[in-house]
């Protein structure tokens, strides 16, 4: 076995990876399978320290809102914010005065997946440092949520993903492993015919991967009768790229998927790329702009003694 070189690690604790999110104003069905994006927004926080990732877009609440995490090197946990799409294209150079809390608590929320279900909008972030998958719906308005239901007790899940799919809810979700790269090798399904109900986890779990594409990347979408799930691609560095990946069986039983496309990223942000989302006519992605920083390190000790804390 082939030892881990030490300057690796090194290298890596000194990369300051400046996530921004890009709005694409011109989005047709399918565009992601067919087409690199030219028209892009992307806006930042001005702290270069700081940054915003894991975007969802939904027009909910009557105009398209930009639901995305908001990680600040002070604080060294995340919370989800939104903006309005409006805001952005008016304001994407200073857009942090338009920037709004959608929550927030004690422990490190990222990756705000949206979802409806009988006329409400739900969220299922990412907060494996609570030790549990919980589901929550807006309560009327984009900046108050309430927690519907705990979907899966004593569950550290990262980057989850619920979608209606045949006629059974279907929930996707990497494992928490403290060896980061098992978390981007391992996938595992459950199901439900009710999203706030009880989930029955696939025999086939855990579903493995030689090399490290498990992760979801994004919202699936179905284009001309096929269910597509997004995930990145972490063979390189983390969320290196996106891949498009076909659901070609999908049952209690069984499950297969098979590799499309793997995506780059968008200039200037093209070092990475591991979250796609649509809704309507718009859609948004993300990615980083990685430089070295001698300041890097005392932010990641900072964010693992917050895990560490709340374990």
């Amino acid at each position: 076995m082939m030892l881990p070189n030490p300057l690796d690690y090194v290298r890596h604790s000194l990369i300051n990876y400046r996530w921004a999110i890009g709005l694409i104003p011109e989005y047709a069905p399918g565009d992601i399978l067919y087409k690199r994006f030219e028209h892009i927004l992307w806006f930042k926080p001005q702290n270069k320290y700081n940054f915003y990732a894991d975007c969802f877009i939904t027009s909910y609440f009557g105009e398209p809102l930009i639901f995305f995490e908001n990680w600040e090197s002070k604080r060294g946990t995340g919370i989800i914010s939104y903006v309005s799409a409006a805001d952005v294209c008016r304001h994407a150079e200073d857009i942090e005065p338009y920037v709004h809390t959608a929550l927030e608590g004690s422990t490190h929320f990222s990756y705000p997946y949206l979802f409806e279900y009988e006329g409400g909008l739900y969220m299922i972030p990412e907060n494996f440092q609570s030790g549990e998958l919980a589901v929550y719906r807006a309560d009327g308005s984009p900046d108050r949520w309430e927690k519907a239901a705990v979907i899966l007790p004593n569950y550290r899940g990262i980057d989850p993903v619920i979608v209606n799919h045949g006629d059974l809810w279907w929930l996707f979700v990497s494992p928490y492993s403290s060896l980061h790269r098992n978390v981007e090798q391992q996938l595992e399904i459950w199901y439900a015919e009710d999203p706030l109900g009880t989930w029955t986890p696939h025999p086939m779990n855990p579903i493995l991967y030689d090399t490290p594409i498990a992760r979801n990347g994004g919202k699936p979408f179905v284009h001309e009768g096929v269910l597509y799930r997004l995930t990145q691609d972490c063979s390189r560095t983390y969320g290196g790229k996106l891949a498009i990946m076909r659901i070609d069986t999908l049952t209690r039983e069984e499950f297969s998927e098979s590799i499309v496309s793997i995506l780059p990223g968008y200039a200037p942000y093209a070092k990475a790329f591991h979250t796609f989302s649509y809704s309507g006519d718009m859609a948004v992605i993300d990615g980083n702009a990685a430089e070295y920083s001698l300041r890097m390190p005392l932010y990641y000790v900072k964010y693992m003694m917050n895990i560490f804390r709340k374990k």
